[in-house]
């Protein structure tokens, strides 16, 4: 007999869905404890598909709502689902594909993919001919409700739909779908062409042997008067350009064209989604090169008018209003959220920011970056069709024009940086004028130009006209009175500052009064941009910056600014990160202020580990914290104990970091495991005494810590276990020698952080050369490239030391790679006199051991460079 719900238990259950859109918290509340308790009812599952298919009585919210319930609960594999339940639900679900309401199919829709994944295809083998079949039903509320679950059943199974077991159903499904392309219901051509894009990512059979077929299916809908069709054939392309050019690659010019057309449209959905597609095709200008190149002059025109700035942008920013508002305080909704990065991050973060001072993603900034892209690719070629265009703008009585021609010229700095050079004496000029502009959006796009163009202006012969201009001028925006220009003065100064080395020397003190300045006018969301600046400077400079003036005129405005922001305030962030690039500047002249940071930075760390107890034990009464300040915090001590070197270690002594430490470790993230090590590494350099207990703790730890999936965090564990190596005593190492060879071996072979593991495998080798020794025929010439890659200092030193070691005990396994041993000890430019007698007495011993003609036979061998410093150097 079939089941049957019992009919007050029915009522129950349609009486809490019911009040399911009550938005009180309190009724909510019951709400979900009561579904807790029907979900013990073995037959729960049942009532809520009855309630789907055939409670039409009900509103469609509590239909809808017990099938998302019935989803979730297919979902869940801890929630158990009998062979039975599953014929009955399987058995009622596709009812609801005739049913009248839209959302009541979507949901059969989700319910069918929900039971093929739950329970596969292979055990409901009629249900995807089935709804093919309903593609054929003269009802259209049918051939909607099929086509919306076969969506989803391509969406999530599409490699069973090619399953020869299973019958391969994706060949008679596609041939159905390509057959909707010129249906007169618009809503089942995008479905058609929807499910076919499904298949793209796996690209069947099928598809590749009727591959023109779909293309000209594509191409056909590429004229549909619907937006949201043609917006899924913008769709296609793309993924056909990411995963199938090969196919793609006959038609590319067709292609362009109509994402050139999509581009011109004015539905901003549809042309950014065409936007996306040039930075796609960039991969493949060897193919595509020849076909792409005529259509420059086509491209180029299209893509600067999107990079203007529409209406509704200006609305947005506020360009109408008053232009003068750099004393108004940023809203709390004005300032971007605070992130670790690194430098190279903040970079590609700053140009983002200045295609579009907006937040969120738009058709500007995507075709700032195609613009930039193909700048790249076609360097040279990019130039006669689009310097006209610039010219035009520039000419331009519409100062938004004026404006997207400036952005555009920043975009081809880097791509075209040599074919610009010809130009810029004339342009440079230009930009300079227009840093006066009425408007700030042209003052704030020039300031980011000009900073593009900081190389070649401070490459010119004249200094003090090029890089003293230049920096004054930029100094001057910074005293803006409207907050935007600031932001790109302060962040092109920076980049002049990184760009011009040692030649912006002469500029530091009014560099350096325009940040005290900027330290009393600048709002929130600024100051970021003025911490990155100080660091660059900090570390451009280094220890010229530690002259009396220069700190009296940096340190008071930011150990006022650091000693103001509150613990619990992300503005702390850029402050600490900032502090460490100026205390590693500084070394001895900031031990004056280090005491009060290190407290501080050891009471964040506290704090941070503290309040991630407490959410761990009440998660709902306590809020995570921000991993970040953990973070910064850590990279500060690393900064201190760079700057003071052994003077950190009194500091330390009296702490609790080294606990804290061990403690971080025992649970890390990647993101805090790689600032952990990196001070692990420092401490072990500048503090090993205070270290030293801790050593059989730490090494373990830093072992745990080569995780393959983390190549960042891995090389601050290897090179904090290098450190350790060279500083603690030999007792304490050999007990964890072939754990650490082993580790360090594994990751060199992975070829992750292979010049970090050749340094602390040769470091391990100093006292223990038999572990190297023992892989040393494999691992010689690997490691002479991973060594010869870094620069003369210690770590290289310690390495080559140890690895001189192994080779002077082990000649015979070095002869098959004695070129790149020789070629990396002909690499040391100036090597000390230490180095210059081990160097000459291994090779003399090589010699020794070698017949006269065969030794003249292996010189002969190498390049000219090594023979020739062997004979000068070491009288081979």
């Amino acid at each position: 007999m079939a089941w049957q719900p019992n009919m007050d238990g029915l009522k129950n259950i349609i009486a809490v869905l019911s009040g399911t859109q009550d938005p009180n918290p309190v009724v909510q509340q019951k709400i979900h404890e009561a579904l807790q308790t029907f979900k013990t009812i073995p037959e729960f599952n049942r009532y809520l598909i009855t309630i789907l298919i055939h409670v039409k009585d009900q509103p469609e919210f509590v239909r809808v709502c017990a099938g998302l319930i019935l989803k979730n609960n297919l979902n869940d594999p801890k929630l158990p689902v009998d062979r039975e339940e599953f014929t009955f639900i399987k058995t009622e679900v596709v009812k609801g594909i005739h049913d009248e309401g839209l959302k009541v199919r979507n949901t059969c829709g989700m319910i069918i993919t929900a039971l093929i994944k739950r329970d596969g295809i292979a055990n409901w083998p009629g249900v995807v001919q089935f709804l093919c079949q309903c593609l054929d039903s003269p009802d259209p509320k049918v051939v909607h409700g099929a086509f919306n679950a076969l969506e989803i059943i391509c969406e999530d199974h599409c490699d069973d739909l090619d399953n020869e077991k299973l019958g391969r159903p994706v060949t008679y499904l596609l041939p159905k779908f390509l057959s909707f392309f010129n249906h007169r219901d618009r809503e089942l051509r995008s479905l058609a062409i929807g499910c076919v894009i499904k298949f793209i990512h796996i690209y069947p059979n099928f598809m590749a042997i009727n591959s023109k077929k779909f293309l000209e299916g594509y191409f056909f809908l590429a004229n549909d008067p619907d937006i949201s069709v043609r917006r899924r054939v913008v769709a296609a392309f793309l993924l056909l350009t990411e995963l199938q050019m090969p196919s793609l690659r006959p038609y590319i010019v067709e292609v362009v064209k109509f994402i050139l057309s999509c581009m011109a449209q004015d539905n901003e959905d549809l042309a950014l989604e065409a936007t996306e597609f040039w930075k796609l095709l960039i991969h493949y200008t060897e193919t595509c090169d020849e076909a792409i190149r005529p259509l420059l002059p086509n491209i180029f025109p299209v893509i600067l008018s999107k990079m203007m700035y529409s209406e509704q942008d200006l609305v947005d920013l506020g360009a109408h209003k008053e232009h003068k508002d750099s004393h108004q305080e940023d809203k709390p909704q004005d300032v971007k959220p605070q992130f670790t990065t690194s430098r190279g991050d903040k970079n590609q973060k700053e140009d983002e920011d200045q295609y579009d001072t907006l937040s969120n993603w738009n058709i500007r900034k995507s075709s700032a970056e195609a613009l930039e892209s193909l700048g790249r690719t076609f360097k040279e070629d990019t130039l006669p069709p689009l310097l006209p265009l610039f010219e035009k703008g520039f000419q331009s009585s519409d100062w938004l024009a004026r404006e997207s021609c400036i952005l555009g010229l920043g975009c081809i700095s880097i791509g075209c940086a040599s074919e610009m050079k010809p130009y810029l004496p004339k342009l440079v000029p230009y930009l300079f004028d227009h840093l006066v502009d009425h408007h700030p959006l042209i003052r704030s796009i020039t300031c980011w130009t000009l900073g593009r163009y900081s190389s070649w202006i401070c490459s010119q012969h004249d200094k003090e006209a090029n890089i003293g201009r230049l920096v004054r001028e930029l100094i001057s925006r910074t005293q803006d009175h409207n907050k935007r220009v600031q932001r790109s003065a302060i962040s092109a100064l920076a980049a002049v500052i990184e760009t011009s080395n040692d030649d912006v020397i002469p500029y530091t003190e009014s560099i350096l009064t325009c940040f005290n300045f900027a330290f009393q006018t600048f709002q929130r969301q600024n100051m970021v941009v003025l911490y990155d600046a100080i660091g660059t400077l900090a570390e451009v400079l280094g220890p010229e910056l530690a002259q009396e003036r220069y700190i009296r005129l940096l340190l008071p405005p930011l150990l006022n600014k650091w000693e103001a922001t509150s613990d619990d305030s992300t503005d702390l962030f850029p402050i600490l990160e900032c502090l460490s690039f100026v205390a590693v500047a500084l070394g001895s002249a900031f031990i004056p202020y280090t005491k009060p940071i290190f407290d501080r930075s050891l009471r964040l760390i506290e704090s941070v580990l503290l309040g991630t107890v407490l959410y761990l034990q009440n998660p709902k009464d306590n809020d995570l914290p921000n991993r970040d300040l953990l973070i910064c915090s850590i990279d500060l001590l690393s900064g201190l104990c760079e700057a003071l070197k052994h003077r950190i270690e009194p500091l330390v002594m009296t702490s609790k970091l080294i606990p804290l430490i061990i403690e971080i470790c025992q649970e890390p993230t990647p993101d805090v495991s790689q600032s952990c090590y990196a001070l692990i590494g420092d401490l072990s350099k500048y503090s090993m005494p205070t270290l030293l207990p801790s050593v059989p703790k730490l090494i373990p730890l830093l072992l745990k810590g080569i995780n393959h999936r983390f190549a960042e965090s891995t090389n601050n564990a290897i090179w904090g276990l290098g450190e350790i190596i060279m500083t603690a005593p030999k007792e304490l190492i050999l007990p964890y020698s072939e754990q650490i060879h082993k580790a360090v071996k594994h990751a060199f072979d992975e070829g992750i952080a292979t010049e970090t593991c050749a340094v602390t495998m040769c470091r391990l080798a100093i006292n223990v050369p038999a572990l190297l020794a023992h892989s040393l025929r494999k691992l010689l010439q690997p490691i002479c490239v991973a060594l010869g890659n870094l620069p003369e200092e210690t770590e290289k030193i310690d390495a080559v030391k140890g690895l001189c070691h192994v080779v002077s005990m082990n000649p015979a396994d070095t002869v098959p790679q004695f070129e790149a041993f020789c070629d990396l000890l002909a690499g040391f430019y100036d090597p000390s006199p230490e180095l210059m007698n081990i160097f000459g007495n291994l090779l003399h011993a090589f010699k020794n051991q070698t017949q006269p003609n065969e030794w003249e036979k292996v010189m002969e061998s190498f390049p000219n460079r090594i023979s020739k410093i062997f004979k000068e150097k070491y009288h081979l």
